[in-house]
């Protein structure tokens, strides 16, 4: 029997919880959260289920990558991937954690920065810090300056993330620094920002 989503979300954010210090096992709770409450929320209206499911899908794969970076003893991203591959989802949502939600609506921002440090190169990401936070964090983690070179205030910025991300995934720099993120491309930041664009269109209206 699959396991409920919400379950496997549960690993994933006692993960990040005893390794408070790891950006990435932040990113891949928040997000998996993030895509059990748009799958709950569309769950009456069939077609757009569907899609945020086979947008999840892709998603998924891209959390997978950012979790074998962090060299895990096991993938609970497997376990998440399999679950939405199923044919009915079960995501079983304690009924505390569904009203939390009906209070709240939140959102954040997507992202690039470009450093001198990196030629011809951008980064791709997303935050519900301000951006000023966000830079003054990854300066202080990294040790090189970066400047923003666009950001923008949406709905689901890290699902919105991962999917530029799988979209831009030919041109991904990786193994340039020990420690680094994989969020960087090698491409013009315009380019990357017309990506960016196509997704938020297609993905919020779905």
């Amino acid at each position: 029997m699959t396991e409920s989503i919400f379950k496997i979300y549960k690993k994933l954010y006692q993960r990040s919880y005893r390794n408070p210090e790891d950006e990435d096992l932040k990113f891949i709770a928040a997000t998996v959260h993030d895509l059990i409450k748009d799958l709950y929320n569309n769950q009456d209206d069939k077609k757009k289920f569907n899609s945020i499911k086979k947008n999840s899908l892709i998603i998924a794969e891209e959390l997978r990558n950012r979790e074998i970076a962090t060299s895990p003893r096991m993938l609970i991203t497997d376990e998440l991937i399999h679950s939405l591959k199923s044919k009915a989802i079960e995501l079983d949502i304690p009924y505390q954690v569904i009203h939390r939600w009906n209070a709240e609506e939140k959102n954040g921002l997507i992202y690039i920065l470009t450093s001198e440090e990196r030629d011809g190169e951008c980064k791709l990401g997303a935050t519900t810090l301000k951006m000023e936070e966000r830079i003054y964090h990854y300066e202080l983690r990294y040790g090189y300056s970066v400047t923003k070179y666009y950001s923008k205030k949406i709905k689901s910025p890290f699902q919105i993330e991962l999917l530029v991300a799988n979209k831009m995934k030919f041109c991904r720099v990786s193994g340039n620094t020990v420690g680094e993120s994989n969020e960087w491309y090698k491409c013009d930041p315009k380019e990357m920002k017309s990506q960016i664009t196509q997704t938020i269109s297609s993905y919020l209206n779905s």
